[in-house]
């Protein structure tokens, strides 16, 4: 997302300077150092992008810099993304910030929107929905259609604004007018349930399928588009008398996330999602793997499982206090995408020895293997019926079992009974739960699971997140990360056990399994 934002601005800004010669890169530098701020811009593009001169990062980043402290909102607005990707200078996200800030204020539209979806998806910054809403609306009104697609999804969920389906059509349409992908799909969720325009289940599943033919590499709008087929036909059903209609999912166009349509009705829980405490603590010998397993290739999608991954890695950064490179989020992952990071973790725990810390988090489908009644993980691109193509929960254990690192911590939002998380039934178990045996930790190893046996790990619906997820984060919430790890497991399974009685009439318990030779000690361990 960053990296796609600096090149296209670069290239919006200095469309002028595109393809350019050596003679008019030498114009540029004349006019330069004569003191013309905009010829400095496209001077530092030249140099950033080796546009009629050899490539030369330190000299674009002088150049920027120069534009930007006579004033140049476009300066400002490069030189924080050349902050931002190291380009010519070290990494400084708090700089970057800053000078996209400086820039929004002087009324820059394209840092205004930047800052909208900064705030709205929580990049960089924590997530504020009524600075997105004053962002994009600002942006939105002088013409930027990522803007208004941002302004559209504030008033389609009531983000920092009271929610308005009228206008959340009127913004979207903007949007859809310069081709926003993201646009077409929200626009078809409107019409697929008929507010802020007329009930139209055709036009839904056409601008659906716009979306897809604009972004054909985007899986998430497949996922949206199979959301809203599935609630035409609830709506077909509920004409007939024999089914009700739920609320279709929404596609945040920031990020690839589907996102459930919030209604008017307030949650019974605080969001978790929204005022993520920030910590005074750096967490610099603590790293983490988080893995969503959202989108299957072969199985049903797992909802909010990056939901879950998300608002996890904020709180692992915001307010546990790890840096942003030790933490590596996982979206969809494959098994070698797996196998990579959760090596790449063993690797940095081996170097740092005794005085580390790790944290590892999965949400997605869990399977059993029947014959030998052991757990996987499994991949977006295994095989719910063939548990090689899945990771051996047994690997997992006894790989990071072996470490010496002082203190793994392991969360899996998952179920290994062959449930989806609306308990149903994946379509390899044939029906059949199953009750797989309990893998014992070793070594510094201690492991939060989301259920038991062949319980099923349900979603919280009102607050986007799977249910154990949701508890886990909204301990950290009140407690801004200080709190232990007996005192989190036994808040984590009270609370779900009550909630998931309430809301599905079945019982849902989280456990906790650690190594033998830790005894209780795992109890008063902390993530500081």
């Amino acid at each position: 997302m960053r990296k796609f934002f600096y090149w296209c601005v670069l290239w919006l800004v200095c469309s002028h300077a595109g393809g350019q010669t050596v003679a008019e890169f030498k114009q540029y530098s004349r006019m330069a150092k004569d003191g013309n701020a905009d010829a400095m811009v496209a001077l530092g593009y030249c140099y950033a992008n080796g546009a009629g001169t050899e490539k030369d990062p330190a000299k674009a980043f002088e150049w920027m810099s120069r534009a930007a402290e006579l004033g140049s909102a476009v300066g400002m607005y490069n030189l924080g993304f050349l902050y931002l990707n190291g380009v010519g200078v070290p990494k400084d996200e708090q700089k970057a910030f800053g000078w996209v800030q400086q820039a929004a204020a002087k009324g820059y539209v394209d840092a205004q929107a930047y800052l909208a979806i900064a705030y709205s998806n929580g990049n960089g910054v924590a997530q504020d929905h009524q600075k997105a809403f004053g962002w994009s609306l600002k942006a939105a009104n002088q013409g930027s259609p990522q803007a208004a697609f941002v302004l559209g999804y504030c008033y389609h969920g009531g983000y920092g604004v009271s929610q308005n389906y009228d206008e959340a059509a009127k913004w979207y349409r903007k949007a859809m007018e310069k081709n926003i992908a993201s646009a077409y799909s929200n626009m078809g969720i409107l019409y697929a349930e008929g507010k802020g325009v007329p009930q139209d289940s055709r036009k839904a599943i056409e601008l659906a399928d716009k979306a897809i033919a604009l972004e054909p590499e985007n899986t998430t709008f497949y996922a949206t588009k199979e959301q809203i087929v599935a609630y035409v036909q609830q709506l077909e059903a509920m004409k007939s008398g024999t089914g009700t209609a739920n609320a279709v999912a929404r596609h945040d166009g920031r990020s690839g996330t589907v996102i459930p349509a919030r209604n008017s009705v307030p949650s019974r829980q605080e969001s978790v999602d929204s005022g993520i405490p920030v910590g005074n603590v750096k967490a610099e010998s603590t790293f983490a793997v988080i893995i969503a397993n959202e989108t299957y290739k072969r199985e049903a999608h797992v909802p909010y499982a990056l939901n879950d991954g998300r608002v996890f890695a904020k709180y692992c950064e915001q307010t546990l206090g790890l840096p942003a490179k030790n933490i590596h989020l996982l979206e969809n992952a494959t098994l070698n995408d797996m196998k990579y990071h959760l090596n790449w973790l063993k690797q940095v725990l081996e170097v740092y020895g005794s005085r580390s810390k790790a944290i590892i988090y999965y949400a997605g489908h869990g399977i059993p293997d029947e014959a030998s009644k052991s757990a996987y993980l499994l991949p977006v691109d295994g095989y719910g019926s063939d548990p090689t193509t899945g990771y051996a929960l047994s690997d997992l254990y006894a790989e990071l079992g072996t470490l010496s690192a002082g203190a793994v911590t392991v969360f899996l939002d998952a179920c290994f009974s062959g449930a989806q998380r609306d308990g149903t039934m994946l379509a390899s178990a044939r029906g059949v739960a199953i009750k797989v045996d309990v893998e014992r930790p070793q070594g510094n190893l201690v492991v939060f699971s989301a259920a038991q046996g062949d319980e099923t790990a349900y979603p919280y619906k009102e607050q986007n997140h799977g249910m154990f997820t949701y508890y886990l984060l909204k301990k950290w919430k009140e407690t801004k990360g200080n709190v232990t790890l007996g005192e989190l497991s036994g808040y984590v399974t009270d609370q779900v056990r009550k909630q998931s009685i309430v809301e599905n009439g079945k019982l849902q318990t989280p456990s906790v399994a650690s190594s033998p030779s830790l005894g209780n000690e795992w109890e008063k361990w902390t993530f500081r």
